[in-house]
């Protein structure tokens, strides 16, 4: 993952920051790993088991937890949301979104670490700070 910055999240918030991710990127090829507690039934979306070991070439993440890759259409994306905003959330140890071949989007142990790629621009990141979904983002030096 080419990390472009890092954000804070908002504790109450965390299923509108998925759902803003996953609505901005769901335009380009897009991909969702996630990593859980205990083993679930994502058969609807055809998900596919993995391992710890993160699927994508550019992230090199070994994690725990039970791991499923997705891949995300617009004839499912609506679904995928709602499956992940529900009780679902809490238990998410990790997940990734690669857009177009690159992890664009990275939270590990319970959203505590959120890294971003070059595709969450800076204008979505003010736009998620001024409606409260993060608290604050800081960009990396290139």
């Amino acid at each position: 993952m080419s990390k472009m910055g890092c954000i804070q999240q908002n504790p109450d918030a965390i299923e509108d920051l998925l759902q803003t991710v996953i609505d901005r990127l769901s335009s380009h090829s897009l991909r969702l790993a996630i990593w859980v507690l205990e083993d679930i039934d994502l058969s609807q979306f055809g998900a596919q088991r993995i391992g710890a070991e993160s699927p994508f070439i550019d992230s090199g993440s070994i994690l725990a937890g039970s791991g499923y890759l997705i891949l995300v259409r617009s004839s499912n994306i609506k679904s995928i949301i709602e499956v992940l905003s529900g009780d679902l959330i809490d238990e998410i140890i990790h997940i990734e979104i690669e857009s177009n071949g690159e992890v664009e989007f990275a939270a590990f142990d319970f959203f505590e670490y959120i890294y971003f790629g070059k595709q969450i621009s800076v204008k979505i990141l003010e736009d998620l700070k001024s409606h409260n979904v993060i608290l604050s983002y800081d960009l990396f030096d290139a």
